[in-house]
């Protein structure tokens, strides 16, 4: 397969890549399935014209490749930071975060015709909104105590970083706390 230059998806890729260093996790990030997204990884990681977006962004940027000094492109909004995802786990682990069902009611109606009795029976779907479960609760705090259990290196700077899950309190006359 003969390519003219870098698509969009191969520059997705190249930015996933350097902030996960992982070909697979960087193929489904760029849109691959998770299936075949390791072997679209490693084959795109060695086609040359990802190697030398990589480098460039390498020259550019630094080895370091501090991804947070180009946030600012079209590209690197598809990646997730890792604050993103903090404050993603911090706002399920708070049940802030909804999660929405299709349900199908069913309707029946029923009428006389010609003095029979005739019922009607229609299926309506709804979208019913909800809390996150307890499970996803209780897997959104494991998730965040582990990461900062890895993260922890024993500095002071480190410990003094800490996630607070606080309950929300609806102030406005309502006395359900959430």
């Amino acid at each position: 397969m003969s390519r003219r230059g870098l698509s969009e998806e191969d520059k997705i890729f190249a930015l996933a890549w350097l902030r996960t260093q992982s070909p697979k996790r960087a193929a489904v990030i760029a849109g691959r399935d998770e299936k075949n997204a390791a072997v679209w990884g490693n084959r795109r990681l060695k086609a040359k014209v990802v190697q030398d977006y990589i480098a460039k962004i390498k020259d550019k940027f630094g080895e370091a490749c501090e991804l947070d000094d180009i946030k600012s492109s079209e590209l690197t909004k598809e990646i997730m930071s890792l604050e993103e995802a903090l404050a993603i786990l911090s706002r399920i682990a708070r049940r802030e975060e909804k999660e929405s069902s299709v349900v199908t009611v069913k309707v029946c109606k029923s009428y006389y015709n010609d003095g029979h009795k005739v019922t009607e029976t229609t299926e309506e779907p709804h979208i019913v909104e909800y809390k996150a479960k307890l499970s996803d609760v209780i897997k959104a705090i494991d998730l965040i105590l582990k990461f900062h259990d890895n993260g922890e290196n024993n500095s002071d700077e480190s410990k003094s970083s800490c996630v607070v899950i606080l309950p929300e309190v609806e102030i406005r006359g309502d006395t359900d706390v959430k």
